[in-house]
């Protein structure tokens, strides 16, 4: 469990479940966060910068805790439906 370093928007952050994406080496991050006294489900892609080859944030979003079960269960509904 990581606290809030200088430049983190979350207060608390946990370690990630990290899923390779694809061959480019991208990958999505799962994580809970905490802000302020709520919890929430953070899902991000990160990308390998071509210059550093440091792993950097894209797009994502973080689903507030007391919605985190409802929308797993979407999104396994939603994948079984293909």
């Amino acid at each position: 469990m990581a606290q809030k370093d200088s430049g983190s928007f979350w207060d608390e952050e946990r370690e990630p479940h990290v899923i390779s994406k694809n061959d480019r080496g991208d990958e999505i991050h799962v994580r809970r966060v905490r802000r302020g006294r709520s919890w929430y489900c953070d899902v991000r892609n990160f990308y390998s910068d071509k210059e550093t080859g440091e792993m950097r944030p894209a797009k994502g979003i973080a689903i507030p805790d007391d919605l985190a079960d409802e929308v797993a269960e979407a999104i396994i509904a939603t994948g079984k439906k293909r």
